[in-house]
């Protein structure tokens, strides 16, 4: 992961206090474990290849449930310790997410979190399955056994690369400009309401979109950033600052970021992790 987020050998082997060929060797033999390349070498440059990407996206939510695990371990001695499970998709780890949990932890020190990564489409059963408390998603929830509680609009952005006609800042910027690019997109059973608005977005900007399917986020960025098309993803992605991309926020793209939970669940911890992000949410309110 230090050469993923260095994208330099000799700065990763520095972080990591050894030398460069040893973490040469150790990356080659992952490569060979995992039976394909992980890293674009050049002389300029390093940069991460689809499958490494994937890789990293995988090891990343690994590693918080993880930290997560440990936490938890720590407090199981604890007399009545609350607890709260907490679904989240992956976009809505970026930001979000994050600063809810510090401002939770940091007033209820007793109450353990468990964070369950899922899809859009498994929420609603987690959640009616008590397997999760809450659930944090993208788009406008109706349900008739959960209630939806809106933190904040965020909006969406294409993701173009470098060198793209329109990646400068300056240059002005159309949608419909796109409609002859590739786009890189989620399948439907994995995006749900984020495929619905960003095919609508399209179809507003008068195309349908020729799409080719990846199956995450840091996918689609790396496949754009390696010229293979654009992308549109929630602006939180912008954060990453990923070499090769440039993001160009789109308007009147308003996307809701929602917290669900069961209607006949009154129990104190949920509403207090409620009132928790409801107060941290309006700190990351993208204006329009």
């Amino acid at each position: 992961m230090m050469l993923a987020e260095e994208l330099h050998f000799g700065h990763a082997a520095h972080r990591l206090g050894i030398a460069q060929p040893p973490l040469s060797q150790q990356i080659k033999r992952l490569e060979a474990a995992v039976g394909h390349e992980l890293f674009h070498r050049s002389t300029r440059k390093v940069s991460l290849t689809p499958i490494g990407a994937e890789l990293l996206e995988t090891a990343r939510t690994l590693l918080v449930q993880l930290a997560i695990g440990l936490d938890r371990i720590d407090h199981l001695a604890m007399e009545g310790a609350s607890r709260i499970a907490v679904g989240f998709t992956a976009t809505t780890s970026l930001r979000i997410l994050p600063a809810i949990v510090r401002s939770f932890r940091s007033e209820h020190r007793d109450t353990q979190i468990e964070l369950i990564e899922l899809l859009p489409g498994q929420m609603r059963g987690a959640l009616l399955a008590e397997q999760i408390d809450v659930a944090l998603v993208r788009g406008p929830q109706i349900m008739a056994d959960l209630e939806a509680v809106t933190l904040m609009i965020e909006r969406f952005v294409a993701v173009l690369p470098e060198g793209h006609d329109m990646a400068s800042p300056s240059a002005p910027f159309s949608l419909a400009e796109l409609a002859e690019e590739q786009f890189v997109l989620f399948p439907r059973d994995r995006a749900s309401e984020y495929l619905t608005r960003t095919l609508r977005l399209c179809e507003q900007a008068g195309f349908v979109p020729n799409v080719v399917e990846v199956h995450g986020w840091q996918t689609a960025i790396s496949m754009v950033g390696s010229g293979m098309g654009v992308s549109i993803l929630p602006e939180s992605v912008a954060m990453l600052g990923t070499p090769g991309v440039v993001y160009r926020p789109i308007d009147s793209s308003g996307f809701p970021v929602c917290l669900l939970r069961r209607k006949d669940d009154k129990s104190l911890v949920v509403r207090q992790f409620i009132d928790c992000a409801t107060a941290v949410a309006p700190s990351f309110e993208i204006s329009a």
